[in-house]
């Protein structure tokens, strides 16, 4: 018994070292499904009791059986359906409910229809645990746990990862359905897998059928196991009296369910059968794994192939771009050569008007000289102001449409990006393209410093012409000349037009040659600044295309030594079978 018994704790401990050597690499793969598989058969290994799972459609009677096992009506049944709660019934001193989601955690509540209509209005749908602990001496003296699954029709990966802690499985059938298409599905896919220690098929409400009929549809049932070579006993909780004796003797009634649960729970081989149940649902557990992983694998190869025909498309593309750039910065010099002509246009023409207006009133006044030092002045101040303003303002505006031009152009461009036509990949698998929002984002800044330095521009008019405007106030200030004054009024007249001309002259051309010159200082900035982000932006797509390259390759060897783990642990766990007599 002792050899027996260091030999079972020796398999296990090969099971749970497999299983904690693997979890890594679910984690690693954000395969949160199998994760969670993953922690059921790992409470399984070390749980000290016998689970009974009983599950089955909704509608089946799941929770009639629970209630007759245990000979008291302790879960909801009939049109209050149970089929959104996962219910652990275990031995407890006194009657009891917990459930997080009703109460507060460690809230005790009395077992009631109060109660259970609370826990119903809490599970809105979704499946929610329920503890239930009661004084039964069966549960008590088996050491027993009863699950109430919800209805397998409405089975998630959740209430699926359940059934590796089943030491035992009852599958409710009614008669009034026995054996639909779903039903056998869901003992195909989801029940046979995992090699659970005992299986068996409970017919309920066979007394709802006329007795003619009701030993008919068990041989039915019979016979369609038989078809499908599955060993699995069939029991009778209800009736004709006449069920009792003959072939159903043993199988007929609540009491020899029960029976029948206790012979498992005190069975010599149930160590052996669990063990067994256990190693099939590892075994089963790192195919699907490997599965993943060998699927990924071959992805990234595929992605690795793609891409690096994509990457030599992607170095071509970035040096087309480039060209783009260039052009970029021939359209910037012509739109400042534009610029400079509008301005000298602009004042050009602003200084012819200034002096025929000038000369109409100088050939109109008989007093040159008190003109000259008193409405002269304020008139050319006025002219040259209006003048002036206007000009600022169709500056402003060419400027603030080279700079909305220049502001689009950028952000297209930087907003470029490379295309690996590749694969979508799984979550968790290292994707590189999850860094391009981070290179999005350093591309927008640098688009958006470029839109600050030219929107400088469209404010230019500010001071493009403050000096001259300073001279035009001054000339009040006696520009003109005694000597200019003193001769006769038509003499003084044309020096006095002479004069004006050479002082208008002088203002506008400095205004020009001002504004001109702080025109081009700023597209000379904006072009140099555009020059030097351009080759920022390509060695960051040459940086993103190295990233690229060297991700695929090393996502791909990690996904190679990750394959070849979970296949040395498979290995190991299928070599066990040599340890199970």
């Amino acid at each position: 018994m002792k050899k027996n018994q260091a030999t079972g704790d020796t398999r296990l401990k090969h099971l749970i070292n497999i299983l904690t050597a693997s979890k890594p690499l679910f984690i690693a793969y954000g395969l949160e499904p199998l994760l969670n598989t993953w922690e059921q058969l790992y409470i399984a290994v070390y749980k000290p009791y016998f689970s009974i799972g009983i599950t089955g459609e909704s509608g089946r009677g799941k929770s009639t059986v629970i209630n007759q096992l245990l000979g008291k009506d302790l879960v909801p049944t009939g049109t209050f359906p149970g089929t959104a709660l996962l219910t652990r019934i275990s031995y407890g001193s006194t009657a009891q409910l917990t459930c997080p989601q009703a109460a507060e955690p460690g809230t005790l509540l009395e077992v009631s229809a109060r109660s259970w209509e609370k826990i119903m209005a809490a599970s809105e749908g979704y499946v929610i645990d329920v503890n239930l602990k009661t004084p039964h001496p069966w549960l008590k003296k088996f050491n027993c746990e009863l699950l109430d699954m919800p209805g397998t029709d409405n089975y998630t990966q959740k209430t699926g990862s359940l059934l590796p802690e089943c030491d035992a499985l009852l599958i409710t059938v009614s008669a009034t359905m026995a054996l639909s298409q779903t039903e056998l599905d869901f003992i195909e896919q989801w029940v046979l897998p995992l090699n659970i220690p005992r299986i068996a098929i409970l017919i309920t409400r066979l007394d709802q059928l006329p007795a003619k009929d009701q030993e008919t549809l068990v041989h039915y049932i019979l016979k369609t196991l038989e078809n499908l070579r599955w060993d699995i006993p069939v029991y009778l909780t209800s009736g004709d009296k006449n069920l009792t004796g003959g072939e159903f003797a043993g199988s007929y009634g609540i009491a020899a369910v029960r029976q029948a649960a206790e012979s498992w729970m005190t069975s010599q081989t149930h160590a052996r059968l669990r063990f067994e149940s256990l190693r099939a649902q590892v075994q089963l557990l790192l195919t699907q794994l490997i599965t993943e992983l060998e699927t990924r694998r071959q992805q990234a190869q595929s992605v690795n192939q793609a891409s690096q025909l994509a990457i030599e498309e992607a170095v071509a593309e970035i040096t087309q771009l480039r060209l783009y750039w260039e052009q970029l910065r021939l359209e910037m010099e012509k739109r400042l050569a534009c610029c400079e002509r509008l301005l000298n246009d602009l004042l050009s023409q602003g200084r012819k008007d200034v002096l025929e207006q000038a000369n109409v009133a100088i050939s109109r006044t008989t007093l040159p000289k008190e003109f000259a030092e008193k409405e002269l002045p304020l008139m050319l101040e006025r002219q040259i102001r209006l003048i002036v303003k206007t000009a600022e303002a169709t500056i402003q505006q060419q400027i603030a449409a080279d700079g909305l031009w220049l502001k689009e152009k950028v952000a297209d461009a930087f907003l470029r990006e490379i295309h690996i036509n590749r694969p979508e990949r799984q979550p968790g698998s290292g994707d590189p393209s999850l860094n391009l929002n981070t290179r999005k984002y350093e591309d927008l800044q640098r688009s958006r410093q470029i839109s600050r330095i030219f929107t400088g521009l469209a404010t230019i008019g500010v001071y493009l012409l403050a000096g001259p405007l300073g001279i035009v106030i001054s000339i009040g200030g006696g520009f003109i000349s005694d000597a200019v004054i003193a001769g006769k009024i038509g003499q003084q007249r044309e020096m006095l037009a002479k004069t004006i001309q050479d002082q208008v002259y002088k203002i506008f051309d400095d205004a020009i040659q001002t504004g001109t010159a702080l025109i081009t200082s700023h597209y000379r900035a904006a072009i140099q600044s555009t020059a030097e982000q351009e080759t920022a932006w390509a060695d960051l797509q040459g940086a993103y295309l190295r990233q690229q390259q060297d991700s695929h390759a090393e996502n791909t060897g990690k996904l190679e030594t990750d394959l070849s783990q979970a296949t040395h642990l498979l290995t190991i766990l299928l070599k066990q079978e040599n340890l199970i007599s």
